[in-house]
């Protein structure tokens, strides 16, 4: 007798409605551009989707997140920026002053107390 093969595991949170995204029509390869991903760079015709025209951007990287995407421009973000958004900040003071408002951008952090900047 054969063995019954498992039944497949259900996705943490259900993919969003797509029919609705400014991504609908687009060619899917743009959105998975191994130079991008590897340059952990959002290409403009991406950005141009997702930051611009989508409605539905925040279910799109809500989705990639829950279900581990890593791989693909999803909620415009590259798989790196996704780890990145998972991964929680250990900082807890500034290097210089020892002040806790720390505003982080892209690749640098500052110190609102002080205007000490980092590289990150």
């Amino acid at each position: 007798m054969a063995k019954k093969k498992p039944a497949p595991t259900p996705l943490k949170a259900p993919m969003p409605d797509f029919s609705h995204g400014a991504c609908r029509n687009a060619d899917p390869d743009i959105f998975f551009d191994d130079s991008a991903e590897e340059n952990d760079q959002v290409t403009p015709a991406v950005f141009a989707y997702c930051h611009i025209r989508c409605d539905i951007r925040p279910e799109c990287l809500h989705w990639a997140m829950e279900t581990n995407q890593r791989h693909g421009m999803w909620g415009g973000t590259t798989p790196r920026q996704r780890v990145k958004l998972r991964t929680p900040i250990v900082r807890v003071s500034c290097p210089g002053c020892r002040g806790t408002d720390i505003m982080e951008m892209p690749t640098t952090e500052m110190c609102l107390s002080c205007g000490l900047t980092w590289k990150i």
